[in-house]
């Protein structure tokens, strides 16, 4: 990739579950056998790393509703921070003329 064609990420938010809930959610809609489901977890990072990774993390270890105002409550803190970040380049961009 060259660098004028980077992918610029300026968020990283991660889904979590404990390994029993996730591994029961798994095997009922996946159909997976214990084996598989072992074999799919074994392949991923250890869930405290990834997490650790994140800049925000959404539990997904309730039901879809709880999951749906969890996330719902993280694209208003980024809206916000998004707003904040804009007045402050705002009052810069004023500050020097810009604006």
């Amino acid at each position: 990739m060259r660098p004028q064609e980077r992918i610029k990420i300026d968020r990283v938010v991660g889904v979590s579950c404990p390994a029993d809930i996730r591994h029961t959610r798994l095997l009922a809609s996946r159909g997976w056998d214990e084996e598989m489901s072992a074999l799919m977890d074994s392949w991923q990072w250890p869930q405290e790393k990834k997490m650790a990774a994140c800049g925000f993390v959404v539990d997904n270890s309730g039901d879809y509703e709880r999951t749906k105002r969890e996330v719902e409550a993280m694209l208003e803190k980024f809206r916000g921070e998004r707003r904040a970040n804009i007045r402050e380049l705002l009052a810069w961009m004023r500050a020097r003329g810009y604006a």
